[in-house]
């Protein structure tokens, strides 16, 4: 039992000496701290009585009648808010209808407004019957006979009455009818325009004797709490302190851990982006090589049995044969051995395993460079005439030599025309010796024309 005694009493003086257990032991051990607690509860029901002292009209419904009897609300209205009040129906008086705001015209419509009263139905004070509360018009239904007002709060209750005024259908008897008239607590009033503590405007005995009482224990604490025992302030200060450190360091602790926690997060977050980079780097190698092995094997069987494609003689032969074809198709050939050397790994693939491959796939490039040498060496041989072409030769030759003849004839009468105008310019003369030079001019002009002609420019020669 000593010995148990013994290991107990340094737990007992370790949790004496912890900060929190002297901070605990010292806000118990001090009546200041029930008195605080008492204020608390008495500063709560201060605050709660106002609604256990007084209770106010929340929604009420009342029927008035025409006789002019007051009829009483049944609990006071909050002066701390707005009611809304709705007058609705219509009662007979003598031979007219009346509403709260309106009454008959002779075809029995409800146009006729009340002089000098908003409306017929009035609020009076509880305190002083000669006090008429205002009524605030907010709205109408004049088809309904549903009219809406606004009523202020008197702290108190009021009663409804009908009031005829100086209207004309208040001198005639009223039926037993009566208007229905709604009250229903809306909101509150603005803040600062009245105080709303009911012991302030209803000074009820029980209500002053509890704020005495309130005033006379929240001046006792604040005594207890300003002059009481200070021997252990500066032991609470320190234990405050004390307190004060751990908290800051336990913050400063959860911050680094946090600090820490968020930059393992960091780094496993940057090792998984960078272990996915490189399976997605190593995926797409792997396709590419499987791209490039296929690509090869394509290769491989469409030239494997076609030794020939490396040999020189079938090379020049070929390029020979469709030398004409080889030259024409030259842009399609070239690019297509440009797209097959751009393909790096593919070549090395091909020059590491299979370079004969290589040399039958680039066996069009070696042709067409064949065709190039043989085409500078040898001239080209003089093309055919078609039938076609040497018969459209022919109509172009026949239809030159029309438009020779045809352009001599015009030349031979032009000549024949200045002769005469030669021959008129003349002295006069015989009409024989006229007619004879005209005929020697004139055969002499034939003569030179028969004796110039030569061979047509543009002439077909034969075959």
């Amino acid at each position: 039992m000593a010995a148990q005694n013994s290991e107990q009493k340094p737990a007992v003086e370790s949790l004496k000496g912890s900060p929190f257990t002297v901070g605990v032991l010292y806000k118990l051990s001090r009546t200041r701290a029930c008195g605080a607690v008492v204020a608390v509860a008495l500063v709560l029901m201060m605050g709660a009585w106002p609604a256990w002292a007084v209770q106010y009209l929340t929604e009420e419904t009342l029927a008035v009648d025409g006789s002019g009897r007051e009829v009483f609300t049944s609990l006071p209205l909050d002066p701390c808010c707005v009611y809304r009040v709705i007058i609705s129906g219509t009662m007979q008086v003598s031979r007219w209808q009346v509403d709260a705001r309106y009454w008959t015209d002779e075809a029995g419509n409800f146009t006729k407004s009340y002089n000098s009263i908003t409306s017929l139905v009035s609020f009076i004070r509880d305190s002083n019957p000669n006090e008429r509360l205002a009524l605030k018009l907010i709205g109408e239904q004049r088809a309904a006979h549903l009219y809406f007002f606004s009523l202020q709060g008197a702290g108190e209750r009021v009663s409804a009455q009908f009031d005829w005024g100086e209207n004309e259908p208040g001198d005639s008897e009223a039926k037993a009818a009566s208007l229905k008239v709604a009250i229903a607590r809306e909101a509150p009033l603005p803040t600062g325009k009245k105080i709303c503590w009911s012991f302030w405007s209803e000074w009820q005995p029980l209500t002053v004797l509890l704020a005495i009482v309130v005033a006379a224990s929240v001046v006792l604490v604040c005594g207890i709490w300003i002059f009481g025992s200070k021997d252990d302030d500066q032991e609470a200060q320190r234990a405050k302190a004390r307190r004060r450190a751990d908290r800051a360091e336990r913050r400063l602790k959860v911050a680094r851990e946090a600090a820490e926690e968020k930059r393992r997060a960091q780094e496993a977050a940057r090792e998984r982006s960078q272990r996915a980079q490189a399976e997605k780097e190593q995926e797409e190698r792997e396709a590419e090589q499987r791209a490039e092995r296929a690509r090869f094997n394509k290769l491989y069987y469409e030239y494997e049995k076609r030794e020939h494609y490396e040999d020189p003689q079938f090379l020049d032969d070929h390029a020979r044969k469709f030398r004409q074809s080889l030259l024409e198709q030259k842009d399609k050939i070239v690019r297509e051995y440009e797209q097959l050397q751009s393909d790096e790994a593919l070549i090395a693939l091909l020059n590491a395993e299979a370079p004969h491959i290589l040399r039958r796939a680039i066996w069009r490039m070696e042709a067409l460079a064949r065709a190039e040498r043989l085409d500078v060496q040898e001239p080209p041989p003089r093309k055919r005439k078609t039938p076609e072409e040497y018969r459209m030769i022919m109509t172009a030759w026949e239809r030159e030599r029309a438009r020779d003849k045809i352009t001599k004839a015009k030349t031979k009468l032009e000549n024949m025309l200045d002769a005469q105008k030669m021959l008129d310019q003349l002295e006069p003369m015989e009409p024989e010796d006229r007619e004879r030079l005209e005929r020697e001019l004139r055969e002499q002009i034939l003569a030179e024309d028969d004796g110039n002609q030569g061979t047509i420019i543009g002439a077909p020669n034969a075959r």
